[in-house]
């Protein structure tokens, strides 16, 4: 099945993205901070233009080649580009940074494109409780990639932070083609016609997904509204991420093992609520849910301050309930509500953009404003405004 190879390449494709947070520190002695600073910006430029050009050529794109090609094909690249950081660096920073941003190119087409195979294989009545299984591959691959990365760096140097994950995504791509390209088999006919009507019963709806009747991406139904709560969503998961440690110990004054234990409980938490939040999707519409969970987080803000400096039992039940509702509403934004958007709209106006630019133009929301955020929130966290910090949070949920 395409669903747990998929989940397992990701998860290492997402190896390859964390490959130069692990190397960063052998190889500041060799590039200046500002450029290695100036790499993070690169991949992310890079990942959000490739998003934009899927977002509006993704039927184009589709019609030329199959989804079931290009994903194997950008693993790939993303492997590549990959071992090739790793071995220009630290002697040809230019060579660097092309690779670097040809990783962010080939790891924007993974995702999207994805989702298309797995809108393929997911009948809609369990389509909640799969996606919201298997979007935790982020998560998986941001643990793998730490501890891959950190072995490799050990054993082999600054090489092999990015060797390790770049050999296991390429052996990843290799499998996704040995399992889209496998001869068929050519059962007999009475065999062949039950398997088509079982097909027919079990997605009766997937001929809708692959429509011929298409609109621009950005002028379907609730696209905008689900892009616009995205894009000031995102960033509070990227807050968590790269702030939150630093919160609990600078500000807070939380031992070490204390804070990694926390985070070990956020991680947890998001986890949780991505799970429950894909399983509910099936009972109820994902719209509705999406609604309810973010005045929900708004809340959960502004309580965050206060709570955390009570006490430690308090610090950690409030980063439960913020980290549960990020993963569930991220979990929601970020490609489970793309099928279902594309059926709503083939449903209301018989037309509707692919699920790969529906994907992608999601994502390159978010994208888009987890980069402006961060300008905003370095300069708070630099002045130590913390209560701003979460209340600018609260604000951007509400």
């Amino acid at each position: 099945s395409a669903i747990p190879a998929t989940y397992a390449t990701y998860g290492f494709v997402y190896s390859c993205r964390r490959a130069l947070a692990v190397a960063k520190e052998p190889l500041e002695g060799a590039l200046s901070t500002s450029f290695l600073s100036s790499l993070d910006s690169v991949l992310l430029v890079s990942y959000v233009s490739v998003q934009l050009v899927v977002a509006n050529a993704g039927d184009a794109i589709r019609a030329r080649c199959r989804a079931e090609a290009l994903v194997p094909a950008a693993v790939l690249a993303a492997a590549a580009a990959t071992f090739l950081t790793g071995l220009a660096a630290p002697g040809a920073p230019r060579l660097v940074a092309t690779a670097w941003a040809a990783n962010g190119a080939a790891q924007a087409l993974v995702y999207p494109f994805v989702c298309v195979v797995l809108a393929k294989q997911i009948p809609p009545a369990r389509r909640g409780r799969v996606m919201g299984a298997w979007n935790t591959c982020a998560a998986t691959g941001g643990v793998i990639s730490a501890a891959l990365s950190a072995a490799a760096l050990k054993r082999r140097g600054m090489r092999g932070a990015f060797e390790a994950p770049a050999l296991a995504t390429a052996l990843c791509g290799l499998a996704l083609v040995a399992l889209f390209f496998r001869p068929a088999a050519s059962p007999p006919g009475a065999a062949r016609n039950g398997q088509a009507q079982e097909t027919q019963k079990t997605r009766p709806r997937q001929a809708s997904l692959d429509s011929s009747s298409r609109i621009a991406v950005w002028r379907m139904k609730r696209v905008p509204a689900v892009c616009a709560a995205y894009s000031l969503v995102k960033p509070i998961r990227y807050l968590f991420l790269f702030w939150h440690n630093y919160y609990l110990v600078a500000v807070l004054g939380r031992p070490l093992a204390t804070a990694a234990a926390v985070e070990a409980v956020e991680t947890l938490a998001a986890l949780a609520g991505g799970l429950l939040l894909g399983l509910a999707s099936d009972r109820c519409s994902p719209f509705v849910l999406f609604a309810l969970c973010l005045p929900a987080l708004a809340l959960a803000l502004l309580a965050f301050r206060p709570l955390s400096a009570l006490s430690l039992p308090a610090d950690v039940a409030i980063v439960a309930l913020v980290a549960a509702l990020v993963g569930a509403v991220d979990n929601l934004a970020s490609g489970l509500t793309a099928a279902n958007l594309v059926e709503l709209n083939e449903r209301d106006r018989g037309a509707s953009a692919s699920i790969a630019s529906v994907v992608s133009f999601l994502s390159a929301a978010g994208t888009i404003g987890t980069i402006l955020h961060s300008r905003l929130l370095a300069a708070l966290v630099a002045t130590h405004r913390w209560f701003a910090v979460f209340a600018l949070a609260a604000a951007q949920a509400a």
